[in-house]
């Protein structure tokens, strides 16, 4: 079984080139990725040569679900900010991936591309959202592996506000 450091190591390598921000051909191993904080449930996570973000990475109470890897990035070309979220392989594409913040639905958001290590979606991380998951207590993401089964993720928000807060600007 792989520690947690190589399993976070490796979504987050996975997470990072289905975003664009690595070359699939660039290798990530476990020691490239250096955690410089710890914020309640979420960290500040770098790899070698690239973006830092805050990253959470929750498995599903069954793990023939797997888990969810959710990422906030700031400091873009554009100054926004994104929220991405690597789902599992095999979930339904079509009705993308939903939020549910405090027990307000937040809407559904299109997966963006999917490979063997899944699916990732993203959202601009705007002043709403931002607030949302800053001040909530807890994250609910749903997927759905067929058109009747959900399966939902709970993601507790306890540090997400001080992790962002701590993340270095982009170079």
């Amino acid at each position: 079984m792989p520690s947690p450091i190589a399993s976070l190591a490796a979504s987050f390598a996975a997470m990072l080139v289905l975003s664009g921000l690595l070359s699939a051909t660039m290798p990530v191993r476990a020691e490239d990725i250096v955690v410089t904080g710890v914020h309640g449930h979420w960290q500040v996570t770098c790899s070698d040569g690239a973006q830092c973000a805050v990253v959470q990475s929750v498995a599903h109470e069954d793990p023939d679900n797997g888990g969810i890897v959710v990422i906030a990035l700031k400091g873009l070309a554009n100054g926004s900010r994104l929220l991405r979220v690597l789902a599992p392989s095999g979930v339904l594409v079509e009705p993308g991936l939903g939020l549910t913040i405090n027990g307000v639905s937040i809407g559904r958001a299109a997966f963006v591309r999917c490979s063997p290590e899944g699916c990732v979606t993203e959202v601009t991380l705007d002043d709403s959202l931002f607030t949302r998951l800053a001040t909530g207590e807890a994250a609910f993401f749903d997927v759905f592996k067929t058109g009747d089964e959900g399966v939902g993720y709970l993601v507790p928000l306890a540090g997400f506000a001080a992790a962002f807060a701590a993340l270095p600007q982009s170079k």
